[in-house]
């Protein structure tokens, strides 16, 4: 027995050294030693690829009234917006006292409209908020017949505010007398509120969907028939959502008068109101998923300065994991809705008037797609605004329609390649 340890030891001692001896030879061509020897002969690559089989700029995020927070915004013909509250459930009986009989409404001696200002307004000057009748018969969608209704003739009300003001609750009286015709007749009202200044101006004020906060509100001082006193009745944008209107989400929403063009096909956007996603498809080669150890995969995207709203401000693009199935590949529109928001990567910090190339890491999210099959899940990138939706700035990057190659979006890849136990 003895013996035998001795015998075990020798081999357990020669096979040690036989180990150390192979780890000091230069086996970078071979198989078995990025295995056993793991600092050693490793051999990291780097290429280049036009990884992209679609990339497309996509207007019209977020969803029309899924703003918590609505921008109405005074830039000149660079950027207004304009935030639309809809009414359709409005108090149009009473009771006087201790009478429990309802009666109904006969005149309104006064009315106001209330918003609740969110996060921080922009104003140099005094601003004043303006209200208009949008009513329309158009479809619940067409949010172009509501932007033409922004005329005199449909002019409600207003009341100027002091920049210092522009805080907390914020009342703008509203015409009597289309109170009256409005609600006696049993009919809905759909409010445009717009702001004017000095200079350029912007306030954000809290939607029905919103955490937190009070929706737009109607208030009035109503009559009944003979009644000598009033009795205050408040009706908000919330209860259109409770009461089901046509499109729930409708119960407030923003609509922009004048905004961000639509840009050519050499030219990406990111941001920007209506606010604007880029949808990126990969279709990269199988050795590379299949057959390496990525290292690190970073998307070089050329940046093409912005001349509009903020362009010395700093935004936020967030490239997020596309999670859209493949029978979305001919929507891209649809297909930029569905990512993943738990797996980070690194946002890019810009200034919407930068230029040059700027990169983006994504080397987390080769082990996915390496897991899954490209023909059910489509291999994607959509890159998002912080603050879609809620401001007017816009980052511009250069497509793969761009005229010249070096501008063209492209996947830098440091690679290991794989191999097996075996001779080289």
């Amino acid at each position: 027995m003895h013996q035998l340890r001795k015998v075990f030891r020798a081999l357990a001692a020669g096979s040690v050294a036989a180990l150390l001896a192979a780890c000091q030879e230069d086996l970078a061509g071979g198989a078995a030693c990025p295995s056993l020897c793991p600092e050693q002969g490793l051999e990291v690559r780097d290429t280049t690829v036009f990884a992209l089989s679609l990339d497309s700029s996509i207007v019209g995020y977020p969803p029309l009234g899924s703003e918590a927070q609505i921008l109405i915004a005074y830039r000149g013909d660079t950027l207004r917006t304009a935030a639309i509250a809809r009414f359709d459930t409005l108090l149009s009986s009473l009771r006087v006292g201790t009478d429990t009989t309802s009666r109904r409404i006969t005149s309104i001696d006064s009315g106001s409209v209330a918003v609740q200002i969110g996060t921080t307004p922009l104003a140099k000057a005094r601003v004043t908020i303006e209200l208009y009748d949008v009513d329309t018969v158009a479809a619940d969608l067409d949010t172009a017949a509501v932007r033409v209704l922004f005329r005199s003739d449909r002019f409600l009300g207003s009341r100027s505010f002091a920049k210092d003001s522009l805080t907390g609750t914020l009342r703008v009286p509203i015409s009597p007398s289309f109170l009256t015709s409005r609600i006696t007749a049993g009919r809905r009202i759909r409010l445009g509120l717009v702001i004017k200044s000095d200079s350029s101006a912007q306030i954000r004020i809290l939607a029905a969907e919103a955490a937190s906060g009070t929706a737009p509100v109607i208030t009035y001082l109503a009559r009944a028939t003979a009644d000598t006193q009033t009795i205050s009745v408040l009706a908000s944008s919330n209860a259109s959502v409770r009461n089901g209107p046509a499109l729930a989400g409708l119960a407030d929403y923003m609509v922009v008068l004048a905004g961000t063009p639509t840009p050519p096909r050499e030219l990406l956007a990111v941001g920007g109101l209506p606010a604007i996603r880029t949808y990126l498809r990969f279709a990269l080669p199988a050795v590379l998923v299949d057959s390496t150890t990525v290292v690190r995969a970073t998307l070089l995207l050329t940046q093409a300065p912005s001349p509009g709203v903020d362009p010395t401000d700093s935004l936020v693009v967030l490239p997020l994991l596309g999670r859209a199935r493949s029978v979305l590949d001919a929507e891209p529109g649809k297909a930029a809705l569905v990512f993943d928001n738990d797996r980070q990567l690194p946002p890019l910090q810009i200034p919407p008037n930068g230029s040059g190339v700027r990169q983006l890491e994504i080397a987390s999210i080769i082990p996915i797609w390496r897991l899954e099959d490209p023909a059910k899940i489509t291999r994607a990138i959509v890159l998002v605004l912080a603050d879609e939706g809620t401001a007017g700035h816009v980052a511009y990057f250069y497509s793969t329609d761009a005229s010249a190659e070096s501008l063209r979006p492209r996947l830098k890849v440091s690679y290991i390649p794989r191999a097996g136990f075996g001779l080289p």
